[in-house]
């Protein structure tokens, strides 16, 4: 029985009339026996048949300070205990092959109290964010073999409330309320580091993922929906999205125990798994579509095109972004010039945008930021196409004749040996299998010092490599559609 459904019951008028009169006719010498004796009376009991003391408890301590429940006196809060390690550190495993084929006797247990010390011991050593309280229904496994534990993974109650999760689940207030307990959270996932092994993270999880249902309804007696898991930063989740996580948002900093919004925590990438195709029809919520498809010329036809595409770009000030829209029409208009080559153009827009250009490079005045508007409306552009092509390629950008510019590179040499300074720029642009543009998905530059040598073929590779990982996070993140429907 979930935790809301307890609070939710006790805080009935009849139930608090019941417990008052309780209270009234029986003696008790502890919350305890008065939370043993409230289980009882409304029956709150796991599948074990244990009695759910814990959230009855909690219930009521609320009771205590909303409704001026007058309950026993609590004694001293309990020594909390540390977990239960191992004497030593788990040991290494031997041997484990560096592909996944030949992992020898590949496990998954769930952790019993036999095995949890080892449980205990790998994440509070072994995982970056060390052990943690878990709370709510809980379950753990570990991940074993005949070279030794390569891992472990732990589930718990997901977070009370994540704004972006909320609007990716699309659920009222009171539909959070009864039905958070169907989603879980991935709270510990380990893959030890001494172990160098392609895939078996991603499948590792899936079987996980595939056993967990059954898991809880054995354990809880009910099937949860949902799987909440996050990144912290300098992690690109790369194991999540393999095993089919789609990325929903962002932490704002908070806690569970934050109270007074102090934003002490780091923000986080959010990542949501379902357990089960139909979750939406189980939580009794609508389909939604986050990232509504656009025609291909949706928008670029009007005045407001720059606007339309550029508008949202996060520079960090609005008042940058509105000038970016301003100096966009400026660039447009005479390709491949100066912007001030023409007359006619406002000499006041002219230094507004040179004054943009020229913001440090740790301003929020990046290339990515920039194309950030555009790139959601080109990922809109095609979720309507059968298919799609992401067509990649390098493009020299000269500069021989401003050898004064700062961070330049040499991207060739001619016959005389003589360099030629510039920028190497490497996009993918996107087009219908029509060849009918789209728009730009990527467009990076590569970072060098000044006066570089060309990128080796190594470097150059990269860049193809890091252009069609950041097509493929797209696909599988779900900023592009249902990854069933795309042959992109």
């Amino acid at each position: 029985m979930a935790q809301s459904h307890i609070c939710r019951t006790l805080h009935l008028e009849g139930s608090l009339l019941r417990i008052t009169a309780i209270l009234t006719q029986e003696q008790f010498n502890s919350r305890s026996d008065l939370g043993r004796r409230i289980c009882q009376e409304f029956r709150f009991f796991n599948p074990q048949g244990r009695p759910q003391l814990a959230g009855c408890l909690k219930a009521l301590s609320q009771l205590e300070t909303t409704k001026g429940l007058s309950l026993p006196a609590a004694r001293r809060p309990a020594v909390k205990s540390t977990p239960r390690l191992l004497d030593k550190a788990v040991s290494l495993p031997k041997a484990v092959p560096p592909t996944l084929a030949k992992i020898t006797d590949l496990e998954v247990m769930v952790v019993t109290d036999d095995n949890r010390p080892v449980w205990n011991t790998l994440i509070a050593n072994e995982h970056p964010q060390g052990n943690t309280t878990f709370v709510g229904c809980q379950i753990r496994y570990l991940i074993g073999s005949a070279h030794g534990w390569l891992g472990a993974a732990g589930f718990s109650a997901s977070a009370v409330r994540l704004t972006a999760r909320d609007r990716w689940i699309a659920w009222s207030e009171e539909q959070r309320r009864d039905q958070l307990h169907r989603v879980v959270g991935l709270s510990r996932f380990l893959i030890r580091p001494s172990v160098r092994c392609q895939h078996l993270a991603s499948h590792v999880l899936g079987i996980i993922l595939r056993r967990l249902p059954d898991d809880f309804k054995s354990q809880y007696d009910y099937r949860p929906l949902l799987v909440e898991s996050f990144t912290d930063e300098g992690y690109e989740g790369t194991c999540l999205r393999a095993a089919n996580f789609v990325c929903v948002g962002q932490t704002v900093g908070r806690g569970r125990q934050d109270r007074h919004k102090r934003f002490e925590k780091t923000v986080k990438t959010i990542y949501m798994y379902a357990l089960t195709p139909g979750w939406r029809r189980a939580l009794q919520v609508p389909w939604v579509d986050h990232a509504p498809a656009l025609e291909p010329g949706a928008g670029l036809n009007t005045s407001e095109w720059a606007k339309n595409e550029f508008g949202e770009a996060p520079l960090g000030d609005k008042r940058l972004t509105a000038r970016l829209v301003r100096s966009v029409p400026l660039l447009a208009q005479h390709m491949g010039e100066k912007i001030n080559a023409a007359p006619e153009n406002d000499l006041t827009a002219i230094n507004a945008f040179y004054r943009l250009v020229e913001k440090p490079d740790d301003s929020g005045v990046t290339v990515a930021n920039i194309l950030a508007t555009h790139r959601h409306r080109s990922v809109q552009r095609f979720r309507n196409q059968t298919t799609v092509l992401a067509i990649q390629d390098g493009t020299d950008l000269r500069f021989a004749t401003r050898p004064g510019c700062e961070g330049l590179q040499i991207i060739g040499r001619n016959q005389t040996n003589s360099k030629t300074a510039g920028i190497q720029m490497h996009t993918t642009m996107v087009v219908t299998d029509q060849g009918l543009p789209l728009g730009i998905l990527r467009l990076g530059f590569d970072r060098l010092t000044q006066h570089s040598e060309p990128s080796k073929k190594g470097k150059k590779t990269d860049r193809w490599l890091e252009g069609f990982k950041d097509t493929a996070q797209g696909r599988t993140s779900g900023q592009w559609q249902d990854p069933s429907d795309c042959r992109g």
